[in-house]
């Protein structure tokens, strides 16, 4: 069974997260003696946030190649080669 943050202790995390995405076991227990949790609960969230921040950025990275490979190309008459 998991112990739910509350919305206070998100935000702290969060803003601490916008300082340091990977934060030492010192980091961690001084967290969690700040915001009323324990340090396994705030070293889970950061492992939680960094998977999805990186598989955010993948996405959007996926989706910003898709989007620069949608060009068509057209073949003129005379053979040349032009961008749509």
């Amino acid at each position: 069974m998991s112990l739910k943050l509350n919305e206070c202790q998100v935000k702290y995390l969060n803003e601490y997260f916008g300082h340091t995405t990977h934060p030492t076991k010192l980091m961690r227990m001084a967290i969690s003696q700040d915001i009323k949790c324990t340090e396994t609960q705030v070293r889970l969230w950061f492992l939680n946030k960094n998977a999805m921040t990186r598989k955010m950025e993948k996405q959007n990275k996926e989706t910003n190649l898709a989007n620069s490979s949608e060009s068509v190309l057209e073949v003129n008459s005379d053979d040349s080669i032009s961008k749509q």
